[in-house]
C-alpha cells in the first residue's frame, strides 16, 4: 500500500483537552468561546445522553464513535433551562474549536457521519449520568467514558436471543444521513481533505460482548456456538439494512470508511487466529463486500492491542488500513509490521499515547514521530496519529510536538 501519507487528529476525550490544545496553539478566541458554553450534563457533553431530557437516546446518537470522528457532536436541539446553554450551543462552539485546531495542526482528514438516529424499544435516559442504548445496553458516566453496567442478553437462552428485537434499519433518520452526505459532498468537491465516512454500525464481536458480557459471550463462542452464530446472523441482518441506507447516500463522496472492533489485548488477540478465522472473519468479509457495493472508499479498521497474528486475516477479509497501531502491545514492532505487511495495508496511528504522549517530553515525542515515519512510513503507506484518542493527561505541548515534525 503506497497511497496514503498524512496526519489525522484521530480523537480526543473531554472538552478541556481540546480547549487546552487550542490555547497552546494561540487560538484564544475559539477556546474562550468554547469555555463560555457550559451547563450541560457531563454525559451530554460526551455525546451520549439526549440534552432534551426525553427518553430518546436514539435521537442523540452520533458523537465520537471511538475511532476517528471526535469532533462530531450530537444532534442540535434546544434544551431546558436546567441544561444551561444547551447541547446546540456546545455543538457549535466545539465544532468551530475542533476545526480551528485541525487547521492549525495542518490535519489532512475530515470526518463525516456516524451512527444515525434510529427508533428502538429499549433506548431511554435513566438520569443525567445513565442511559440505555438502542440495543438495550445500560451505560453509566464514570468521568471520561460511559461504562457498561448491564448487558441485556447476559445468561440468555437461545430462545430468548431469538425473541430479542434488534432495531429496524428502516427507521433510521434518512434526513440526518442526507445532511451528512451533503457535508461529505461539499468537502469532496471544495477541499483537498481526505473525507472519512464514519461507520454506521458496531462490530460483531464488540456488540456481542457488550450485550452478553465479555466473559459470557467469549465463552459461548466455544461452548455454545449455536448461540453466537444466531447472534451474528441477527446482527448481520441489521447491518445489511443500515449499510444500504447509509452508504447509498454517503458512498460516492468519501475516501475512507471505517469500522471498529477490538480484537487485541495488550498481550495478544482475544481469540486464536483459528477461532477468529472461523467465527469473526466471515461476517466482516460480508460487511466489507456489501459496503463496497456503494463506495470505492478504502476500508479502515480500528482494533486496539496486539493483532499481528490476525493481520493476514484482516487483510484477507478486505481491510486496507489498520488503526491505531499501539507500539507498546506485544509483537507490534514497527519494523516487523512494515516488512511483513507494508505492501498490503496502510498503518494509521503509532504514536504511543499511553507512555510517550502522556509522560514524555516534547523531544521524546519528536523522536517517536521520526521513528514511526522512518519505519511505518517508509515508501508511504502511513498516516500519523496517536495510538489512541488524546486523553486529558496529555500535555498540549506534546500534541504540538507530534504534529510539528512531518
Amino acid at each position: 500500500m503506497r497511497d496514503f501519507a498524512g496526519c489525522s487528529l484521530t480523537g480526543y476525550h473531554g472538552r478541556q483537552t481540546l480547549i487546552g490544545i487550542a490555547r497552546r496553539l494561540g487560538l484564544v478566541e475559539a477556546a474562550d468561546a468554547a469555555s463560555r458554553v457550559a451547563g450541560v450534563s457531563p454525559a451530554c457533553l460526551a455525546g451520549i445522553l439526549p440534552a432534551s431530557g426525553e427518553d430518546d437516546l436514539a435521537s442523540s446518537r452520533g458523537l465520537d464513535n471511538g475511532t476517528h470522528n471526535a469532533g462530531e457532536t450530537p444532534a442540535t436541539r434546544e434544551t431546558p433551562a436546567s441544561q444551561g446553554a444547551g447541547i446546540g450551543a456546545v455543538a457549535a462552539a466545539d465544532a468551530a474549536l475542533l476545526e480551528a485546531v485541525q487547521l492549525a495542526l495542518d490535519v489532512d482528514f475530515r470526518g463525516v457521519g456516524g451512527f444515525p438516529r434510529i427508533e428502538s424499544p429499549y433506548a431511554k435516559t435513566v438520569s443525567d449520568t445513565e442511559v440505555v442504548d438502542e440495543f438495550g445496553v445500560r451505560r453509566r458516566w464514570t468521568g471520561l467514558y460511559m461504562d457498561i453496567v448491564h448487558s441485556p442478553l447476559q445468561g440468555a437462552t437461545l430462545a430468548e436471543l431469538r425473541a430479542f428485537r434488534f432495531p429496524d434499519p428502516a427507521t433510521a433518520d434518512t434526513a440526518q444521513i442526507d445532511a451528512w452526505a451533503l457535508q461529505a459532498k461539499k468537502l469532496r468537491e471544495e477541499t483537498d481533505y481526505i473525507v472519512v465516512g464514519e461507520h454506521p454500525v458496531y462490530g460483531v464481536l464488540e456488540l456481542g460482548c457488550w450485550m452478553c458480557g465479555f466473559d459470557d459471550f467469549l465463552g459461548r463462542l466455544l461452548a455454545e456456538p449455536e448461540f453466537t452464530d444466531c447472534f451474528f446472523e441477527k446482527f448481520y441482518e441489521f447491518q445489511t439494512g443500515m449499510i444500504d441506507v447509509y452508504y447509498s447516500r454517503l458512498g460516492p463522496y468519501i475516501d475512507i470508511t471505517t469500522s471498529g472492533d477490538d480484537f487485541g489485548t495488550q498481550n495478544g488477540p482475544f481469540l486464536s487466529p483459528g477461532l477468529f478465522r472461523d467465527k469473526i472473519r466471515p461476517w466482516y468479509e460480508r460487511r466489507i463486500a456489501l459496503t463496497r457495493r456503494h463506495t470505492r472508499a478504502y476500508f479502515s479498521h480500528h482494533t486496539c492491542g496486539s493483532v499481528l497474528r490476525l493481520l493476514p486475516d484482516l487483510i484477507g477479509m478486505g481491510v486496507d488500513i489498520l488503526n491505531p497501531v499501539q507500539p507498546d502491545a506485544f509483537e507490534m514492532d514497527f519494523a516487523v509490521l512494515k516488512e511483513r505487511f507494508g505492501r498490503d495495508i496502510v498503518f494509521w496511528g503509532g504514536i504511543d499515547e499511553k507512555n510517550i504522549l502522556t509522560r514524555g517530553r516534547p523531544a521524546d515525542v519528536t523522536a517517536a514521530v521520526r521513528h514511526a515515519r522512518d519505519t511505518l512510513g517508509r515508501d508511504g503507506g502511513y498516516i500519523l496519529a496517536p495510538s489512541h484518542n488524546i486523553q486529558p493527561d496529555v500535555p498540549p505541548e506534546n500534541v504540538l510536538a507530534m504534529y510539528g515534525v512531518l
